[in-house]
């Protein structure tokens, strides 16, 4: 029987007696997203731990990760960070990339960012041919006004 309590843990022989002792660290698996929206609302990173229960360097740290100024400022200059990846990807081009498929690759990346900078910006991401269509527009209007589809004062509002 001696053998069996010289072999034990003593942590075990602790947790016995005295019970699971709560870690000192706080709860687990605490949401990155729920720490993040209670930064957004204003709360100091002291506050968070507070409220969540862990500590202030567990919160730190998964903000550290997440580097939401960072995030901010990007979102804000999407368009011209773009612009900077677009301009990187063409300046790497060389005749002999251009002949494999990663150059193709590259050229691909570079229009795909255009769509994007432009979207961003509210441009258009293709060509339209206005006159076409205002043509196209007015020959509708008149065939719905020859069938009476369409009367005068529906065209004006």
């Amino acid at each position: 029987m001696d053998e069996k309590i010289s072999e034990t843990p003593l942590s075990n022989v602790s947790n016995a007696i005295q019970g699971p002792r709560e870690s000192k660290r706080g709860p687990k698996n605490i949401s990155l997203e729920k720490i993040i929206a209670l930064r957004k609302r204003g709360m100091s990173t002291y506050e968070i731990a507070k409220l969540l229960g862990c500590t202030h360097s567990n919160v730190v740290q998964r903000l550290a990760k997440v580097d939401l100024e960072g995030l901010e400022l990007y979102r804000d200059n999407k368009d011209v960070v773009l612009e900077h990846k677009q301009r990187e990807l063409l300046n790497n081009l060389t005749p002999d990339k251009i002949k494999t498929m990663q150059g193709k690759d590259i050229i691909i990346s570079a229009g795909i960012l255009e769509d994007k900078i432009r979207n961003i910006r509210g441009e258009s991401t293709s060509i339209v041919e206005v006159r076409s269509i205002t043509a196209t527009l007015n020959e509708v209007t008149d065939r719905m006004r020859k069938a009476g589809l369409l009367h005068v004062q529906d065209a004006d509002t």
